[in-house]
């Protein structure tokens, strides 16, 4: 389990980085003038380079504890990439490639990360509590 949600938080992570410039680029990258999507766009990647920390931390960590504290700093991560489109903005024009490619993009990968983390972290407090009884 430990080593699934690793790989999961780093490949949420790693998409994070790549979906907002390569994947589904904001209208910066598609040859518009820089907007607010630009400033989202910022904000992903440095929420992506963390959570890819986290995943590299919840993979290399043995303690549980630690690697509950690991998966806890996944998921206020990925909330704060989840919210980061409101924060920073992003175009308003349902014509303008963020708002129908990158936004809803972000949000899901969020999502996924953050759901996926929470269950494994219920896990992980369940293995520490097992393990006080003991």
């Amino acid at each position: 389990m430990k080593r699934t949600v690793g790989i999961a938080t780093l490949v949420g992570g790693l998409l994070l980085i790549l979906v907002p410039r390569f994947i589904l680029p904001v209208c910066e990258y598609q040859g518009y003038q820089p907007m607010h999507c630009s400033d989202t766009a910022r904000a992903e990647l440095y929420a992506g380079i963390l959570l890819v920390g986290a995943g590299i931390a919840v993979l290399l960590l043995r303690r549980p504890g630690l690697v509950l504290g690991a998966l806890l700093t996944a998921i206020a991560v990925a909330a704060a990439a989840f919210t980061f489109p409101e924060v920073y903005g992003y175009c308003k024009s349902p014509k303008m490639p963020c708002n129908y490619g990158t936004i809803p993009a972000i949000r899901l990968i969020a999502t996924a990360a953050a759901v996926t983390t929470l269950i494994a972290s219920g896990f992980s407090i369940k293995q520490l509590l097992r393990k006080d009884k003991s």
